[in-house]
């Protein structure tokens, strides 16, 4: 035998092998199926069966032993699938029942065993029940975070009908908390998948949405449009009640563009229909927006008895938004006749908006309370409202927001569409092929490892090799990601506490502008007042980027001289004097006059100042704030409390975290902030080897906690 002929016998031989060994191992496995899990599988899917009967039928007592049984069998061979639809079974029993304690006990279990058995579409429809079960219990911020986990888990089960479902729903939710750009992206989404599934029902709803989006940014042409779609599907799909709800998106629209008559039109044929299928909440809806037509028309008794008609029936069904937009009617027609009766109502319908949480709402109580007191001549209290509306509505909507939008539509009704279906499809194919490449790769290597150790060493080599590349890539990228995450920053900051302060100025030299001929002297000293403020917190503000920027660049140089603390205190509470006069606030400092430490001046002057305008901004009018300094051992400790509006334990946690991006707790006008100023001390203080610690809690007012060396 010659050497070319010796060769091929050897590669020929493992390949022999190989065919033989997967022909063996097929057959073998085969014979070896275990019997005993055919059997389970049938007495499982019986007990299914006539656990759904049971539960159909109310019998839980049976339904729940049904369930025991099921658990047993499934629990015997690890069956996690089996156990997590036990779990799940155990949920919908509670569910009917109304118990949802244990609703959402039973169904975060049953998630617990389905991820396990990798069934994501079981635990995307767990985790969406939990969301379902939060709004009922009208925690939206939580049941937003459910239902964005339950479309985690639908993609990655290509679940199409229960991703359209989970992001319809996570689209209402960031619209109702004020996140338009993030809702008309999940909208759009959502649309795209009706249309794949067929489904008109959900496309109407989309559609339906999508038109409150386009009034935001006055498109009234283009919501139009959308609503004649929306209400052609209901109509054809005979849903009496989302027809209803179209023709009510009708009204709002043409009230929107001021065409009252046609808004009254739709509102009338909405009422019929609402008033047949007995739809109580959207009755009331319908009576508030004809109070509000009625009001701007000038038939004052109308307006009281639709708004009227509409507050006594959401008091009834309990519908807090509702209640507030008629409240807030209520005292705009009543604001000529009784002043003290409307402003009541319009602090009380602001409360109730502010309980429910909805910025839309909030937004609209800011504007009524600047008008009743512009009417009133109340200047103070008009210029504060007005302030809090423009911060409000700025945060709600901006321009950005308005582009992506339109954006987004552009690229919905483009051909854009369609290359984003190709590419779900291709997605879903490539990782497919990758699932079955990857098998495929695994049980070769398995069968002939033997015969190519001299290529494993070889892939081991490049696999090294690979790795350390991987490595430096990794290092790299956390360096850009930084530098980024510094950026985004900066960004964040500048934009939002920039804008505020600039906002509010604005507004004080406008009011100026406008009424200085008929402004009495007292008037003109409490805006030149309120100007001064407002300068000192652009100085403050402008004083905190420069001192963060230098830091975020380890440019800030530590010089440590003899420092009189009671000195300091002094000097850092006569820069805050003024906004602690404007709110009544007494300051009080417990100190001993020789107490010294050896540190940083520029630093330690920084860190108290921002903890002190933090306890003023937060602290009620007519309040106190205590400062008390005192040495411990080699430590000075410096103690700012206030006795405010406080926070949790998780808000004051996230404050003090550097990497993340939050906005501050809205102080108690209502103004937030981008948590420069704690972040700031805190990053500031570790350069002095110093700590800040911080204790608070809501209602009760907070605790900073200044810990540095005496001498550094």
């Amino acid at each position: 035998m010659n050497r070319a002929s010796l060769f091929s016998s050897l590669i020929l031989l493992p390949a022999l092998w190989v065919v033989c060994f997967l022909n063996l191992n097929s057959d073998t496995s085969a014979q070896t199926v275990n019997p005993q899990w055919r059997i389970d599988s049938i007495k499982l899917e019986k007990l299914e069966s006539r656990f759904e009967k049971e539960l159909d039928a109310k019998n839980y007592v049976n339904a729940y032993a049904v369930i025991d049984s099921m658990m047993v069998i499934a629990s015997k061979s690890s069956n996690h699938k089996e156990i997590g639809d036990a779990r799940f079974n155990y949920a919908l029993i509670e569910k009917n029942k109304g118990n949802r304690a244990a609703l959402i006990d039973n169904l975060k279990a049953s998630i617990v065993s389905y991820r396990r058995a990798n069934a994501f579409k079981q635990a995307g429809k767990a985790y969406f029940l939990i969301g379902q079960a939060y709004i009922e219990l009208r925690d939206e911020k939580t049941a937003l975070d459910y239902f964005k986990e339950s479309l985690l888990m639908r993609e990655r089960a290509y679940d199409t009908a229960g991703i359209a479902n989970s992001l319809m729903n996570v689209a209402t939710l960031e619209y109702k908390s004020g996140e338009y750009t993030l809702a008309s992206e999940y909208y759009f989404k959502a649309l795209t998948y009706a249309e794949i599934l067929k489904n008109d029902k959900l496309k109407a709803a989309c559609l339906s949405n999508l038109s409150h989006l386009s009034n935001k940014m006055n498109n009234y042409g283009q919501s139009l449009e959308y609503l004649y779609e929306a209400l052609d599907l209901q109509r054809k799909l005979g849903n009496r009640l989302g027809e209803s709800n179209v023709l009510t998106n009708f009204g709002n629209t043409y009230i929107e563009m001021k065409n009252y008559d046609k808004a009254k039109d739709y509102y009338t044929m909405a009422l019929e229909i609402k008033n047949e299928i007995k739809d109580e909440k959207g009755i009331a809806g319908v009576y508030s927006n004809l109070g509000i037509i009625a009001r701007n028309e000038g038939d004052t008794s109308l307006a009281r008895k639709n708004s009227t008609t509409a507050l006594s029936i959401a008091r009834k069904i309990k519908d807090k938004e509702t209640e507030a937009n008629a409240m807030s009617n209520l005292a705009l027609i009543s604001s000529n006749s009784n002043s003290e009766s409307a402003e009541l109502q319009l602090l009380n319908s602001l409360e109730k908006a502010k309980e429910v949480g909805n910025p839309i709402l909030i937004s609209a109580n800011y504007k009524n309370l600047k008008e009743f007191y512009e009417k009133k001549g109340n200047a103070a209290k008009a210029l504060k409202y007005s302030t809090l509306h423009q911060s409000v509505n700025d945060s709600l909507f901006s321009t950005n927001n308005a582009d992506k939008i339109l954006e987004l539509q552009t690229k919905y009704e483009t051909a854009e569409k369609e290359k984003q279906l190709v590419l779900l499809n291709k997605e879903k194919l490539e990782q497919e092929l990758s699932l079955q490449k990857a098998n495929q790769y695994k049980s070769t290597l398995i069968f002939i490892s033997v015969f190519l150790v001299f290529l494993v060493a070889v892939l081991y080599s490049r696999y090294l090799l690979k790795k350390r590349s991987q490595q430096q890539l990794a290092a790299i990228n956390a360096k850009l990601n930084e530098l980024n995450t510094t950026k985004d920053k900066l960004f964040s900051i500048i934009s939002h506490d920039l804008k505020n302060s600039v906002s509010a100025f604005t507004n004080i030299t406008d009011a100026l502008s406008t009424r200085f001929d008929s402004m009495s002297a007292t008037d003109l000293k409490y805006y030149i007042g309120e100007m001064s403020g407002s300068a000192n917190s652009m100085k403050a503000l402008f004083r905190n980027l420069l001192e963060w920027a230098k830091s975020q660049q380890n440019r800030i140089t530590v010089t440590p001289v003899q420092i009189n603390v009671s000195q300091l205190l002094a000097e850092c509470k006569s820069q805050v004097q003024q906004q602690l006069n404007r709110k009544n606030i007494v300051m009080l400092m417990h100190c001993d006059e020789n107490l010294m430490a050896i540190s940083d001046r520029d630093i330690v002057t920084t860190v108290l100042r921002n903890l002190l305008t933090n306890a003023a901004k937060y602290s009620y009018e007519g309040s106190k704030i205590e400062v008390r300094a005192s040495q411990n051992l080699n430590n000075i400790e410096i103690v700012v409390t206030d006795y405010g509006i406080g926070m949790l334990p998780s808000e004051a946690e996230l404050l003090m975290d550097s990497q993340a991006g939050v906005i501050s707790k809205p102080d108690v006008e209502g103004e937030q902030g981008a948590g420069l100023g704690l972040r700031l001390c805190k990053e500031l203080l570790s350069r002095i080897s110093g700590k800040l610690l911080v204790k608070s809690s809501p209602g009760c007012g907070s605790t900073f906690t200044i810990q540095m060396p005496v001498k550094i």
